[in-house]
């Protein structure tokens, strides 16, 4: 085998992770057409950043929107759809009226017998600023940011 190979399944595991991030890269496109639809991305926060049983209003449900938005949520619902049907439903679905965050775990595999011990090491985000991420820890809000624990900073005489 040639020194600068890659094995064939590490080229198709890497295949899937890439079309995966460029799903989710996509969102923002769809979310925007919302908001120039209703002005807003959504009436109501989704801020428990449930993805599957998202707030009715928000940005991520497909109910509680106003009859002009029906192209935009469609797509948001069809993308979403898509992409968590790939990630058995692992995502992290955040919004508010004037900002989101849409995050997934990158994997090859989302079996759910095969999630790793202490679950997944790396997330790829996008948010309504136009930020990409890959975290080491789900976001927590409507901007690709990992949680953090906040330690005061240390004097030095």
């Amino acid at each position: 085998m040639p020194e600068g190979s890659t094995p064939a399944l590490d080229f198709v595991n890497n295949i899937k992770k890439e079309k995966t991030k460029n799903d989710i890269l996509s969102f923002k496109q769809v979310a925007t057409s919302l908001f120039n639809s209703e002005k807003v991305y959504g009436t109501k926060s989704n801020s428990s950043g449930n993805c599957m049983n998202p707030t009715s209003g928000s940005l991520f449900s497909p109910l509680g929107h106003t009859k002009g938005a029906v192209t935009a949520v469609s797509s948001i619902s069809s993308l979403l759809n898509k992409i968590l049907g790939t990630t058995n439903g692992n995502g992290y679905c955040y919004s508010a009226p004037k900002a989101w965050s849409f995050t997934v775990p990158v994997s090859d595999n989302y079996d759910p017998t095969l999630i790793p011990v202490g679950g997944y090491s790396n997330f790829f985000c996008v948010d309504s600023t136009g930020a990409t991420a890959t975290l080491t820890a789900s976001p927590n809000g409507t901007i690709c940011s990992p949680k953090t624990i906040e330690i005061a900073p240390t004097v030095v005489n």
